[in-house]
């Protein structure tokens, strides 16, 4: 993999990590990425490849990332969001880990976990407007942004349920 096409894909790191680390709480926290250019440490037991590996160390607030950067290549941006977004919960989920039988559910819990701050970023509209575009009205704390998320969604749930008994 040449120079060019690493530079390239920290670029893409860089921009997720403006995008994604302070609006979730983990401005805080050290961070290092690590780019590698070989794709034999990413293999896993089930033959399948890794995209990242995240190795946070909650005692101290680090957290230390390696990037698979020629598999990168091969993800969208929308795709790679996604990913990135999981390594993040990650962190979050770290410190719950004591054996390897917990280590599958955290990769569940954060798989889920990163699909619904993605939708909840989506669902608050424009994440790139000027400070002077944006409403003037009161900020809603983080907090309150993922409970009214989630409210919006129980009611999208509930009117699917009625409109599907409503067809019986």
């Amino acid at each position: 993999m040449k120079k060019r096409d690493v530079r390239a894909q920290r670029k893409r790191i860089d921009a997720l990590f403006e995008r994604w680390v302070r609006p979730i709480g983990l401005a805080w926290w050290g961070f290092r990425f690590h780019y590698y250019t070989k794709r034999k440490r990413f293999k896993r037991n089930d033959k399948r490849e890794a995209l990242m590996i995240t190795y946070a160390d909650w005692r101290y607030r680090s957290v230390e990332i390696d990037i698979n950067t020629p598999a990168m290549r091969d993800q969208s941006d929308e795709d790679l969001d996604t990913y990135f977004v999981h390594e993040l919960m990650h962190v979050f989920l770290n410190e719950m880990r004591s054996n390897d039988d917990r280590v599958n559910h955290e990769e569940r819990v954060a798989t889920t976990l990163a699909d619904a701050f993605v939708w909840i970023r989506d669902i608050g509209g424009k994440d790139n407007m000027e400070e002077k575009e944006k409403p003037k009205k009161k900020e809603l704390s983080t907090h309150e942004k993922i409970l009214k998320g989630l409210e919006e969604l129980y009611a999208q749930i509930e009117k699917k349920k009625k409109s599907v008994k409503g067809k019986k």
